[in-house]
């Protein structure tokens, strides 16, 4: 009966904790570790990615404010935070580093409340008529075009979000995405952007991680507008309850949909003006989805890393992928799930977010919604053409530069490994180029390719994972050589004191980084017995 017990824990255990981190010496790199290459796909399309809240200055946000309040770690103790990376005054910077690295594309987002600061409807707008519903300052919007005629004319092409994580104050004053109202207005707003920059822009993101914001500032109270958290959220009985958690999805969803259409149609009209910049009919609009790997931190947790799966995984896709020419895949890596928070646990190397590294997540991730939407059409079985994906956000914090170069050539062969399978990835987005302010962590996890000197003029610095991204961009493939010396290079700092930006509980940003963790020197390569 004993050995009985422990086969079952044993199984469990192994469902429950994939067997990819294991303490490893400089042995050679596993069979599946020689050159790969994208050159056999002219089409795949290397970019980088990056966002209004991260990236603009002269932005007078919900995020600043929730900043200024206190709501945002590592912030005030930061060197000119509110300047964030200046690509509002100063765009060029970016742009002329993003060409740099060999690129074809950058995804950026053009800001709802800069462009519609006041509630529709309201005086605020000049004594003579109300605010309308779609774009009111024509001024932002000139700049935004100035910004993305730069982009291509350094040889760029534009990929454009239009909800990446902020609302305007006067969305948020209405109760955000759990007001129906709010949606006539994105659609609105989604609209007249089509229409005025579709001649300089040919894809389009809707919602950026909608799951994502939706738990984090309806349920966990982390984002704002902040305040206790709110577990009620998620509580769903049919006919009796629906916590905001679903409702806003539902709303949101509503808004894609519509937003779909409101683009298709502009588009047309700008089509038929005849466009300088050779733009391609149809637009691709399609929706970035954030999915980790879910896992369990013990046992008894399998539970709830399997719940957190149901509720995120495909809770919002199966709503809209009826009108997706895309799907674009937010990966980081995995959750270690402990109760309804998250976890650090000795088995896994971790980023200083506090996300465990695994790449094969992202292959296996690639290769189930493929089965889910192409295979069984699942919601798409009046819908003739094939559903593309593209990764359209990958990245670490790493401010040692440590892991990076192992984190993105191992993510990279777990997409190529997807690909074989017969997934129809169009893209790779890495993020990002620049160290940013990311989210209520703040300034402390460093995500750049570049690092960022904050006290002199944000000065650029590349990092050594700059000419490696470079090197693996211009030439599409990977070399043997390339994955060894990342790999070696990681392992020679084993047990060496690193950052961390989360605390100990793997829930609460810190200020300052601790330092009572080390690089663990475990094997998370990609390996294709990983999927199961």
């Amino acid at each position: 009966m004993k050995m009985f017990v422990k086969s079952i824990l044993s199984a469990l255990l192994l469902l429950t904790f994939p067997a990819h981190s294991q303490a490893v010496s400089h042995s050679a790199l596993p069979a599946n570790s020689q050159t790969f290459s994208f050159k056999d796909k002219p089409s795949f399309v290397f970019g980088l990615a990056t966002a209004p809240a991260h990236s603009e200055d002269r932005l007078e946000d919900t995020w600043l404010a929730f900043a200024q309040k206190g709501g945002v770690a590592a912030w005030s103790n930061t060197p000119h935070p509110e300047e964030r990376l200046r690509f509002w005054s100063e765009p060029e910077t970016e742009i002329a580093w993003a060409q740099a690295s060999g690129v074809k594309s950058l995804r950026l987002g053009l800001d709802w409340g800069r462009l519609v600061p006041h509630a529709p409807g309201s005086n605020k707008c000049g004594p003579i008529s109300a605010c309308g519903q779609g774009l009111q300052n024509r001024e932002a919007l000139e700049h935004y075009k100035f910004i993305l005629r730069s982009i291509r004319a350094h040889g760029l092409e534009p990929m454009v979000t239009l909800f990446h994580h902020s609302l305007p104050q006067w969305a948020l004053d209405m109760g955000g995405w759990v007001n129906p109202e709010v949606v006539k207005y994105f659609v609105a707003f989604a609209g007249e952007v089509a229409r005025e920059c579709g001649d300089l822009v040919d894809e389009w993101i809707t919602f950026n991680e909608p799951t994502v914001f939706s738990l984090l500032s309806e349920v966990a109270g982390l984002w704002p507008p902040g305040g206790e958290q709110r577990v009620g959220g998620l509580i769903e009985v049919p006919l009796l309850v629906r916590g905001a958690y679903w409702i806003s999805l539902e709303n949101m969803s509503e808004a894609h949909n519509q937003a779909y259409d409101a683009i298709y149609a502009n588009d047309r009209v700008v089509a038929s003006q005849g466009n300088p910049y050779g733009h391609h009919l149809p637009v691709r609009v399609g929706l970035a989805h954030n999915m980790s790997f879910n896992n369990g931190a013990r046992w008894f947790d399998w539970a709830s890393a399997r719940y957190f799966d149901a509720i995120s995984k495909y809770t919002f896709t199966d709503r809209v992928v009826g009108k997706l020419d895309f799907l674009g895949i937010n990966y980081y890596g995995q959750e270690v799930v402990k109760g309804l928070g998250a976890a650090f646990v000795d088995r896994a190397e971790y980023s200083e977010s506090g996300r465990a590294i695994y790449p094969a997540g992202l292959a296996a991730l690639l290769i189930d919604y493929n089965q889910r939407y192409n295979q069984q059409k699942v919601s798409r079985k009046l819908v003739r053409k094939e559903l593309s994906f593209v990764v359209t956000e990958n990245g670490i914090s790493d401010s040692t530069d440590v892991i990076r170069g192992a984190y993105l050539i191992e993510h990279l062969a777990a997409v190529r490994y997807a690909m074989d399978q017969g997934v129809p990835v169009d893209g790779y987005y890495f993020w990002t180029l620049s160290d940013n302010w990311e989210w209520a962590d703040g300034y402390c996890p460093k995500f750049g390719l570049l690092e960022v000197d904050r006290v002199n003029l944000l000065q650029r610095h590349p990092r050594p994972s700059f000419q490696l991204f470079k090197e693996i961009v211009e030439n599409r493939e990977v070399r043997a050589e390339q994955r060894s010396a990342e790999w070696d290079k990681y392992l020679s700092q084993t047990n060496v004191p690193r950052p961390q930006c989360r605390a100990e509980n793997g829930r609460d940003a810190l200020n300052e980084p601790r330092m009572d963790m080390t690089f663990r020197g475990l094997d998370f390569r990609f390996r294709p017995e990983q999927i199961h």
